[in-house]
């Protein structure tokens, strides 16, 4: 019956429901309400929207109790009091600024009235990729998933992006050092790699093509060579190795394959070689001998007679060279006239040898004919459909549309070939209540629970069920904003502590979001990060222990730093390199005051390093590459996220280390993840 009302046109289906509410309701008023079904059925107007592609299933309708502007306000500090701290030289800034406030919205005042009860010893997770929060009761039992799921969610730095024969779209991602497949619809179809120098495997890889047979070429930039996959992502083969020989490279980040020939460009080396389909060296040129010597290049592409057109960004130009290397021509200048580029970062060639060019420090793509001369510029700077921040790289669907990677955002954006918006392939959640990247959760004493997300810099309040309470932030350096916000923690007495990563900063703020310390930021260093004790270079873990002091993984200077609740250094350990007591990118951090033992998740070195409160080294054991969140029960029982290509979940693990049972996870228990980061434990 469901089946056949839905194949009947709106009208009737409304007419049909009318004539039965009138049977059951009778007399005037259920002809009323069929009048006024049919009059709001048949005349109401259907708004119209600009097309998109959905990645994930239908946003979930959130009803908050305040509402934010798309960027908040935030009343900036006016005061900033210099704390001395004890016993260490030279002195480091606590910043108070009494009149910050987070943003424009309040947190609420209301007793909060949970539907759903989440027991003390409940799991909150942080599903990074996932772009969902889920918690567990303390059996592993789900309790409650709130945000929006998507398998594709929010991709960590995308950087090159190609096209397959059958519309399916390949994304490197140079951050997860990953490969991504996506259906022409935006949906996730297979995820490969991670970082190593194994078959399958890469160290930041950039650029991607696909060759008429759909063979899939890697320029697995960190390691220096190509790698080969068939359709499948099944591994063929790799070649080269570091150095400036034929065959070898020094970071090659472009790539591109047609017929039975592979260019690629290597920054580091300033030149393009030219191989077969299995990597036999075919010939090289850096452009020298034409005069057109080749500056950081970035990308290439190929035209319908094999000429060779090259993205020479360290000159703000397009080369084109014959398929064997002599020079033919060259346009663009430095600039943001029509013509002219900055940090040209990405090509792409249409049937008619159309040139477009991500012209990546203008915010927009370029089209030009094949020789050179300007057709239109389309995009400009911004987050609005068809701005941009940045423009990374370009492909061509099958569909014939330009596909253009937002960096920044991020996001992947259609563009019709006279350069107007074509919809959206695939975008980050950004909405109240959906997250872009969860990195962290925090969860109050009165239940209330405090997401980072990482990608729309900003911290969002929910209740322990998931009901919106309230949104702080938005990206910037003033008191109240985020630059990448990563964990947060909240004490017994309500206090907020956020680590502000890419500010270096750590802020404290109140249950209504008032601003209360800053810690680190604005200290000597490049780009506001520091070196000296109460300084930070971007800080990823905070854990506090019963007296309020504060735990925190200093990640770039790879130490932890020990501040009481003023902001004041009481102690700080470790250095780069391999010894116990030393780290490689520390990330996570907890602490457990019954045993008084501070555990450290040190990423690069794979392996989890156990403290005295004081920094005294106690034991390790080994982990995993990709261990992301640390969180400990009163038991000494340690739930440890790996945001793993192989496993995606949470393991549970004894205080010698030994494996206890997994939560989580593609093949395990009775919740899937696509990358854990962050763990609580409700208190």
């Amino acid at each position: 019956m469901e089946d056949f009302l839905r194949s009947l046109p709106r009208s009737i289906v409304l007419v049909i429901g009318a004539f039965i509410t009138m049977l059951l309701v009778g007399g005037i008023i259920g002809i009323l309400v069929a009048l006024g079904i049919n009059t709001l059925g048949d005349d109401a107007p259907t708004p119209t929207a600009e097309p998109t592609v959905a990645l994930a299933p239908s946003t979930p309708t959130i009803t908050p109790t305040i509402a934010i502007e798309p960027t908040p306000t935030v009343t900036p500090a006016t005061s900033f009091v210099s704390t001395p701290v004890p016993n260490l030289s030279p002195t480091v800034s606590a910043t108070t600024p009494p009149d910050a406030t987070a943003t424009s919205v309040p947190a609420p005042t209301a007793t909060l009235a949970p539907t759903l009860d989440v027991p003390s010893g409940s799991l909150y997770v942080a599903d990074l990729d996932g772009r969902t929060v889920t918690a567990l009761a303390p059996d592993g039992g789900e309790l409650a998933t709130w945000g929006v799921p998507g398998p594709a969610a929010a991709f960590d730095v995308p950087a090159r992006i190609a096209a397959a024969p059958d519309g399916s779209i390949y994304l490197s991602v140079f951050e997860e050092h990953t490969l991504y497949r996506i259906s022409r619809e935006g949906e996730l179809l297979r995820k490969w790699g991670g970082f190593g120098e194994e078959a399958g495997q890469f160290r930041w890889p950039e650029g991607v093509a696909v060759d008429p047979q759909g063979d899939l070429y890697v320029a697995d930039t960190g390691n220096n060579r190509i790698q080969k996959f068939n359709a499948d992502g099944e591994y063929l083969y790799d070649w080269g190795l570091f150095g400036s020989d034929p065959g070898r490279f020094d970071r090659p980040v472009g790539i591109v394959a047609r017929g039975d020939n592979v260019y690629v460009i290597e920054a580091g080396n300033n030149r393009v070689q030219w191989f077969d389909g299995f990597g036999a060296v075919r010939g090289s040129w850096d452009g020298g001998e034409s005069g057109a010597t080749l500056a950081n290049p970035t990308a290439v592409d190929v035209d319908a007679a094999g000429n060779v057109y090259v993205a020479d960004s360290g000159n703000n130009r397009v080369l084109k060279f014959t398929q064997d290397g002599r020079f033919i021509l060259q346009w663009g200048a430095p600039g943001a006239g029509d013509g002219q580029l900055s940090n040209p970062s990405g090509l792409a060639i249409d049937g008619d040898d159309s040139v477009y060019v991500a012209d990546d420090g203008n915010s927009r793509v370029q089209k030009f004919d094949f020789d050179g001369n300007h057709v239109f510029s389309a995009g400009g700077p911004g987050t609005d459909n068809g701005q941009f921040v940045g423009v990374r790289d370009l492909a061509f669907a099958s569909d014939g549309v330009v596909l253009a990677i937002d960096q920044a955002l991020p996001r992947i954006q259609r563009l019709a070939t006279n350069g107007s918006f074509g919809g959206t392939l695939w975008a980050a959640g950004s909405a109240q209540g959906e997250f872009g990247r969860p990195w962290d959760v925090g969860v109050a004493p009165d239940g209330t629970v405090y997401v980072s997300d990482a990608l729309h810099d900003r911290v969002q309040l929910f209740d322990q069920t998931g009901d919106l309470l309230a949104v702080w932030g938005g990206f910037g350096t003033d008191a109240g904003r985020y630059d990448t916000p990563r964990d947060i923690v909240v004490d017994p007495t309500g206090t907020i502590y956020v680590v502000d990563s890419e500010n270096h900063r750590i802020q404290l703020l109140s249950p209504a979001g008032d601003v209360l310390q800053v810690w680190g930021g604005d200290g000597p260093g490049d780009d506001g990060h520091g070196f000296e004790p109460g300084h930070f270079h971007d800080p990823h873990g905070i854990a506090l222990d019963r007296d309020g002091n504060a735990y925190i993984t200093d990640t770039a200077n790879n130490r932890v730093q020990k501040l009481d609740s003023n902001g004041n250094v009481l102690t700080t350990w470790g250095s780069d390199g391999i010894g116990t007591g030393q780290f490689r990118r520390p990330v996570a951090i907890a602490v457990n005051d019954a045993a008084g033992t501070v555990y450290v998740g040190d990423q690069q070195n794979r392996r989890i390093q156990m403290f005295s409160l004081d920094g005294e080294f106690l034991g390790q054991w080994n982990s995993r590459t990709t261990l992301i969140g640390l969180a400990v029960d009163t038991e000494d029982r340690l739930f440890v996220s790996y945001n793993d290509n192989a496993d995606n979940n949470l393991q549970q693990l004894d205080i010698d280390g030994d494996f206890l049972v997994i939560r989580g996870g593609r093949a395990f228990g009775d919740h899937d993840f696509i990358g854990p980061a962050g763990v609580a434990l409700r208190p």
